[in-house]
């Protein structure tokens, strides 16, 4: 019973790198499709140079992004599976966590709305905060 609970929260740390694939092969499309069109060419970009089309860049830069905030996320679940922390709140931000990535990457390869976009990052980050409050907590004995 105890290891399926440990799978349940792994499975949130699956589901996140499942976007983060769906985002590398979006990206790899994206260029290809670039380069076939002759929107960009390989010396403009050879170095990494930001010449390429606009929805490109959109995806590599929400590409990007995964491995930002999420990295302190899977740090969290590592901790929290290593200290026998993880309980079903935890659970469920970690779920909460990963489905405003998830919402988070929609607008940012969509119609990306700073707006729309800032929000789904902020909340998103409120949880992480919040479960490393509670981790926190529970580890110092206040709770």
């Amino acid at each position: 019973h105890k290891s399926e609970f440990k799978m349940d929260f792994i499975s949130p740390i699956l589901a996140h790198m499942l976007l983060v694939f769906i985002l590398m092969f979006l990206m790899g499309f994206s260029r290809v499709k670039a380069l076939k069109e002759m929107k960009v060419k390989i010396p403009d970009i050879a170095l990494g140079q930001p010449n390429w089309p606009e929805k490109t860049t959109q995806i590599a830069n929400s590409f990007n992004n995964q491995f930002q905030m999420p990295i302190l996320f899977y740090v969290l679940i590592l901790l929290l599976l290593l200290t026998k922390g993880a309980d079903p709140w935890q659970l469920g931000l970690a779920w909460a966590f990963v489905a405003m990535r998830y919402f988070h990457a929609i607008i940012h390869i969509t119609h990306n709305k700073i707006r729309h976009r800032f929000y789904a990052y902020l909340v998103g980050n409120v949880i992480l905060m919040s479960m490393f409050a509670r981790f926190v907590i529970t580890h110092s004995g206040l709770l």
